[in-house]
């Protein structure tokens, strides 16, 4: 089995990626828990990020079958 790991950085260096979640089309979405950010990284590199509307939501992802988010309070 030939595996191939390869590094992607994000725009903002301290925004903490934190848990990871795909999707049925092979999508790979996380959080960015200093930035308050949601991202979705798609099959050809390309980052997408999702601003949280509330400050310092501290936003964390949990992949089971479903797709979750959740904030801290």
């Amino acid at each position: 089995m030939n595996i191939e790991i390869k590094e992607i950085a994000v725009e903002r260096s301290n925004s903490a990626p934190y848990g990871i979640a795909t999707d049925d089309k092979g999508n790979v979405w996380f959080t960015q828990h200093k930035a308050n950010k949601i991202s979705c990284l798609d099959k050809s590199g390309l980052i997408r990020e999702f601003s949280i509307p509330t400050p310092d939501a501290q936003v964390l992802c949990h992949n089971n079958w479903l797709r979750w988010f959740i904030m801290v309070y």
